[in-house]
């Protein structure tokens, strides 16, 4: 069975219902870019204002065509049962839930399952493979954050070696890098009381907490790229991020 993988959805595993993935049974999508253009009088065509309100993508799809190789359960006796265990497990979910495949183990897709699985049989009235195809967001996510000292999943080509928790006592410069393709939003988490200043000189007073990515979505993000801040007061700060890639 080494020339198959499988793929994690909804706390299971798609090897719990005797389904098997081949190399060849895997179609990653990428997702297109979204262009903000809008008419303008006198000017031919249509002028792009992307440049302006930033780079978007539409959504990616990922396909996976599955081989029934365990076939006690899918027996003709057991087969719809199974394929009702199978519905349930890929269509009960409301929203996106992250997509976890083998294939690709330092990252993960936030995906829901839309359309209507696909059954195709071999001719002897069996069920042999099941397609399945997953809208996703654009972007894939790392299973490390940031600063993560595992060096099993270090890649030294794109990874940057870079602390991500900080002793303050009085002030300090942040320096941290956004080595993935899109703006994130970090975790903060923070003991004793610290005022972070950022680069446009906004004051964001922060007391003992954790503060996740929506109570910060209109104050601390990271754009791509190096973002330098400063903090005062008396504490420690740690930002908690995954980087989002293509």
């Amino acid at each position: 069975m080494h020339d198959f993988s499988s793929i994690m959805f909804n706390g299971k595993s798609s090897s719990e219902f005797g389904l098997f993935l081949p190399i060849s049974g895997r179609v990653v999508g990428y997702p297109a870019k979204q262009k903000v253009t809008t008419p303008v009088p006198g000017v031919n065509g249509l002028v792009d204002l992307t440049p302006y309100v930033g780079q978007t993508f539409q959504e990616r799809q990922m396909t996976y065509s599955f081989i029934v190789a365990d076939a006690s359960m899918w027996r003709r006796a057991d087969e719809y049962t199974t394929w009702q265990n199978v519905l349930s497990w890929l269509m009960s979910p409301s929203g996106k839930l992250p997509l976890f495949d083998n294939y690709d183990p330092n990252y993960y897709y936030l995906a829901e399952l839309t359309q209507a699985p696909t059954l195709v049989s071999d001719g002897t009235n069996r069920f042999t493979t099941l397609t399945i195809i997953f809208d996703c967001y654009p972007f894939k996510v790392a299973l490390q954050d940031e600063g993560s000292d595992d060096w099993d999943s270090f890649d030294f080509e794109t990874d940057v070696a870079q602390f991500n928790k900080w002793t303050i006592n009085g002030s300090r410069t942040i320096d941290v890098f956004n080595v993935g393709e899109n703006t994130v939003l970090p975790q903060l988490v923070v003991t004793g009381s610290i005022t972070i200043i950022t680069s446009e000189g906004e004051l964001i007073p922060l007391n003992a907490g954790t503060y996740d990515q929506q109570a910060m979505v209109s104050q601390q993000v990271l754009p791509v790229g190096e973002t330098i801040f400063e903090v005062r007061g008396q504490g420690t700060l740690q930002l908690i991020w995954h980087r989002e890639v293509i």
